[in-house]
C-alpha cells in the first residue's frame, strides 16, 4: 500500500507542476515534449481494420516549437494478414507546421509517411517474383476555426489504391485464370 501512495504523491507532483507553474504567470516554453500510449480493441484507419478486428497496442511522441513547427512518431501494432512478411507494425513518422493566424482560427501544414518494416506483398503471377512495398507518403492541410475542423489529404505514393498486381485473385480472368485488369487504366493509382 506505501508503495502505491508514494507512485500517486509522485505522480500527483508531476501533473500539478506545470499547472502551478502556469498559475504563477510562467513564460510559456520555447517547446513542449508529449507522449501516448493506449490499448484498443481495434485499430481502424480510414474505416477499415487493420488489425483485423484485433487488439492493439498503440504509443507516439510529439515535439512541438512555439514557432509552430512540429515533429512526431507514432505507431501501432498491425495484422500480418493486411501487411504480411515484415514485422506487423505500422510506424508513422510526420512532421509540418501549425499555428493560430488570427483568434480562433488556425492553419496546419504537413507530411506523414506510413512505414511497415519489412513488410512486402508479392505480386501475382510476377516472372520475376517482384514484390510491393505497402509504404505511403501524404501531404496535408488543415484548418480549424473554433469547433470546426477540415482536412484535407494528398498521397504522393500510390499504395493506397488497389493494383491489379497485389489485389489476388480477384482480378483473375475466369475463364483462363490470367491475371485480368478490373480496376481501368491506373489500377491502384491512389495518388492525390
Amino acid at each position: 500500500m506505501r508503495r502505491t501512495t508514494t507512485l500517486c504523491l509522485f505522480v500527483t507532483a508531476g501533473l500539478a507542476s506545470p499547472i502551478f507553474a502556469l498559475a504563477q504567470g510562467a513564460p510559456a516554453p520555447a517547446y513542449t515534449l508529449t507522449g501516448n500510449f493506449a490499448l484498443v480493441t481495434d485499430y481502424r484507419f480510414r474505416g477499415i481494420s487493420q488489425t483485423y478486428k484485433e487488439p492493439a497496442a498503440q504509443g507516439g511522441i510529439d515535439y512541438a516549437h512555439s514557432s509552430g513547427a512540429y515533429l512526431g512518431t507514432w505507431a501501432s501494432n498491425v495484422s500480418g494478414n493486411q501487411y504480411p512478411n515484415g514485422a506487423s507494425l505500422e510506424w508513422d513518422f510526420y512532421g509540418g507546421w501549425k499555428k493560430e493566424l488570427v483568434k480562433d482560427l488556425s492553419l496546419d501544414l504537413g507530411g506523414l509517411y506510413y512505414y511497415y518494416p519489412g513488410s512486402k506483398i508479392y505480386n501475382i503471377n510476377p516472372a520475376d517474383g517482384s514484390t510491393t512495398k505497402p509504404d505511403n507518403f501524404e501531404l496535408y492541410a488543415g484548418v480549424a476555426w473554433k469547433w470546426l475542423s477540415v482536412k484535407y489529404s494528398y498521397a504522393l505514393t500510390d499504395f493506397f489504391g488497389i493494383k491489379n498486381e497485389t489485389f489476388g485473385t480477384a482480378c483473375q480472368n475466369a475463364s483462363t485464370g490470367d491475371p485480368a485488369d478490373c480496376f481501368g487504366d491506373a489500377p491502384g493509382n491512389s495518388k492525390g
